[in-house]
Parts: C-alpha cells; sequence; structure tokens
C-alpha cells in the first residue's frame, strides 16, 4: 500500500517539476497570455458580461472559457486570440510595427580656392560629379 502512496507523490512532483520548467522556458508566452486574459477580463467587467455569454459570443465551451480565465491554457494562438479580439472589437495583441532607423547622412566638407569654387559655379549642374580624387582645374 505504501508503493501507491509513493507513487503518487513521486508522479506529482514530477508534474509540478515539469510545470515549473515548462513556465521558465515559456516565461514570455505566459506573460503576453496573461495579458491577453486581462484585456478580456476588463471587457467582461465594462460589459456585465459573464463567463456564459463570453463563451457563447467566443464560440467556445463555458469550460474553456473558465480555463482560459484562470490561466490554464498556455499556448493561445495568435489567430485565436485576433479571432477574438475582432469578434470582442478590442486589441488583444499589439505588434509594433518595425522602426526604420534611416543612416546619418555623412557630412562631406570640401574645402576649394576661391577660384575653383567660381569655376564649380560655371559648371552646368548635371557634370557636377564628385569622386575620391581631389578636384583639380587647369
Amino acid at each position: 500500500m505504501e508503493t501507491n502512496t509513493g507513487k503518487r507523490r513521486l508522479r506529482k512532483v514530477s508534474s509540478w517539476m515539469t510545470d515549473a520548467v515548462r513556465a521558465i522556458e515559456n516565461e514570455e508566452e505566459i506573460l503576453a497570455v496573461k495579458k491577453i486574459v486581462l484585456k478580456v477580463l476588463d471587457y467582461m467587467e465594462e460589459h456585465h458580461m459573464t463567463q456564459k455569454e463570453l463563451a457563447e459570443k467566443l464560440g467556445v465551451s463555458p469550460q474553456y472559457i473558465n480555463k482560459f480565465l484562470h490561466g490554464q491554457v498556455w499556448d493561445l494562438k495568435i489567430s485565436t486570440a485576433i479571432r477574438y479580439g475582432r469578434i470582442l472589437n478590442i486589441k488583444l495583441l499589439e505588434i509594433p510595427e518595425s522602426e526604420v532607423k534611416e543612416a546619418p547622412h555623412p557630412t562631406v566638407i570640401l574645402t576649394m580656392k576661391h577660384q575653383e569654387l567660381n569655376l564649380m559655379s560655371q559648371i552646368p549642374h548635371t557634370y557636377k560629379t564628385f569622386s575620391r580624387q581631389p578636384f583639380r582645374t587647369n
């Protein structure tokens, strides 16, 4: 009889450890789901909605909503979160737009003698190209 009790204890500890390892490995995902759950709870409170009414609106079972709201649903698909957001008319996911940073424009300083500057002003604009070699006049 003691052997059976020992197996149950071992199973509980093993399950707890497995859950803890999974939570550590998936910390960001779990945090994201918790933020989504908080937004859904705010929605329910604002609209005086029960879990059963929310389940009907989302087209899922009340049991699923109960697990979802109590943090027992960890791997919520992005498509599911987007669909729930559309149904509830709230934004459950916020995906930042990529920030394109332009490279700073290099500052080029040209040093020319006054005569070379006058000569440059006489050249048509289409021919004013610069290379790495210094500008020379004949």
